[in-house]
């Protein structure tokens, strides 16, 4: 603010030569600051002033203090901004490295899995871990849910590629000895006229034996075919069991007296109506049967027995053959399996048989197991649903029972 006034004694000292330099007087342009001057006595006629008063370079020494200042405000915020940006660029490459670091492991990880032909991975989290932390982790818990996934797709492909091998092969034996021997036959009966009638018959009896092994063999396979497709269509309905067993028995009476082999039905007075579809039901019954004739010794006997339960009826089928031994358990319903080479190739069996029993009570919610004593002989069994118990229909989940995986 700007004086009105200013002290005069310093300007009396000043004159009068008895002041101590430096002599500070008030600086006129500024109330608050006092500076160097210099004081002249005036004489000038009409004029009031009595001294010529200057402060010498006030204005310029303000202005260059102010300059000053800006400049040292200037330098410090300069100082201060690069500061903030060499410590925002620093931490940028930190959180960048972190990230890259990061991906860069799960890079690694999915290289290393594709590299393994998509069979080892690094186990970062359980299949069903939840999907927690930020998206890295997010993303790194997916990707071993996926992996898991491949892997398991993987193992199955490899598995129906070898089961399709053996398959082709087994498929290819089968058919390769009747239809040798029905060529052999036929090209004789084509070419030797002078066969007698008895001769002829045999060779007839002959083909038409290999023919129809043929035809089971192909309607096994294209049944298990659709099995495995899921194309049979369940038609399920209430069905006595009991008169089912009877009809499919006296199927099997007349080869099984040929084999001396005692075959019988047995159940309870009253039996109750069970749920399934009573066609594939007695293909189960065709096979299981059929099975049990051919491990039954001559003089031994196939019992087919049902026993009624709380919500079930249960089926059992036991010879009295040779048992399964312990180290052909674990093979029993493979499909072209044979407990007896020998016999089975003499009899035509192909070992179809059980892989289409276990597929059709799948298909129905059930399964079927057995148990074995060595020259005691095998019993296998499958339960049925009583017909209107809700809590065991076919397919429902509380009816499908354990299985022990077996084959024969």
């Amino acid at each position: 603010m700007i004086r009105t006034r200013v002290d005069t004694a310093a300007i009396t000292r000043f004159l009068a030569g008895t002041a101590h330099l430096p002599l500070l007087g008030d600086d006129p342009t500024d109330e608050r600051r006092r500076g160097a001057f210099s004081a002249a006595p005036l004489s000038i006629p009409d004029c009031p002033a009595a001294y010529l008063y200057i402060v010498l370079h006030g204005h310029a020494r303000a202005v260059g203090g102010h300059q000053l200042k800006t400049a040292y405000a200037i330098n410090e915020g300069v100082g201060v901004l690069l500061v903030a940006v060499i410590a925002a660029v620093a931490g940028s490459l930190l959180f960048l490295r972190f990230l890259t670091r990061r991906l860069g492991v799960l890079q690694q990880d999915i290289e290393q899995f594709q590299a393994s032909d998509f069979t080892e991975f690094a186990a970062l989290a359980a299949p069903g871990a939840a999907v927690q932390g930020d998206e890295i982790e997010r993303l790194r818990v997916l990707f071993v849910r996926l992996a898991e996934r491949i892997r398991s797709q993987m193992q199955e492909l490899h598995k129906t590629d070898e089961m399709r091998r053996e398959l082709f092969a087994n498929v290819s034996h089968d058919l390769r000895t009747p239809l040798t021997t029905l060529h052999a036959h036929l090209e004789t009966l084509s070419l030797k006229e002078t066969l007698s009638p008895e001769e002829r018959h045999t060779y007839l009896a002959v083909s038409v034996r290999q023919s129809r092994r043929l035809i089971e063999l192909t309607e096994q396979l294209l049944e298990l075919a659709e099995l495995d497709a899921r194309q049979v269509r369940l038609v399920p309905e209430p069905f006595q069991l009991a008169e089912l067993a009877h009809d499919v028995v006296m199927k099997f009476e007349l080869s099984a007296r040929r084999a001396g082999i005692a075959l019988s039905v047995v159940h309870p007075e009253r039996v109750p109506l069970v749920m399934g579809d009573v066609g594939l039901i007695e293909h189960v019954f065709d096979n299981l049967i059929e099975n049990a004739v051919r491990y039954a010794p001559t003089g031994g006997t196939v019992t087919v027995r049902l026993i009624s339960q709380a919500h079930a009826v249960r089926v059992e089928v036991h010879d009295t053959g040779r048992g399964i031994p312990a180290n052909e358990r674990g093979r029993v319903f493979d499909r072209f399996y044979r407990g007896d080479k020998s016999r089975s190739s003499a009899s035509g069996h192909a070992g179809l048989g059980l892989a289409i029993v276990r597929g059709i009570l799948e298909l129905h919610g059930r399964s079927v197991d057995f148990v074995s004593t060595p020259t005691e002989g095998t019993t296998f069994f499958f339960d049925l649903p009583i017909a209107g118990d809700s809590d065991a229909q076919p397919g429902s989940p509380d009816a499908i029972s354990h299985r022990t995986a077996a084959a024969r």
